[in-house]
């Protein structure tokens, strides 16, 4: 005769295994934020006042002649910017090609960074 066989459910440590895994993915967070917690405290500590590519923090010694600097450059964008407008407008007005009007506005001259003193006559 057939003799009947209970089959039961395997108790694999599932549960337990995924509880661990959580810790663990926890505990490589923790990790991964306490690096970039001391890599920002090294460089604060390294730069005190910021590094140039940083906004400008008024406790910096020389805060005033970076604004000014600052400004300065993006005066100096807007008119090349201008510039460039100006030569993509009239090459469009004269039905340019698009590599012609991107040679043109490379070859815009490169103003100085320093305004120069004009000439008196």
């Amino acid at each position: 005769m057939h003799e009947l066989v209970y089959y039961r459910p395997c108790r694999f440590p599932v549960a337990r295994n995924e509880k661990r895994v959580r810790i663990s993915d926890a505990r490589r967070a923790d990790l991964k934020a306490f690096e970039a917690m001391a890599r920002k405290s090294a460089k604060r500590k390294a730069f005190p006042h910021g590094t140039d590519d940083e906004p400008i923090r008024s406790g910096d010694p020389v805060a005033m002649q970076r604004i000014v600097t600052r400004i300065e450059e993006l005066a100096l964008s807007i008119d090349r910017m201008k510039a460039a407008n100006a030569i993509i407008r009239r090459m469009e007005k004269d039905l340019s090609s698009e590599e012609d009007m991107i040679a043109a506005v490379v070859a815009i001259p490169a103003f100085p960074l320093t305004p120069q003193p004009e000439a008196s006559s």
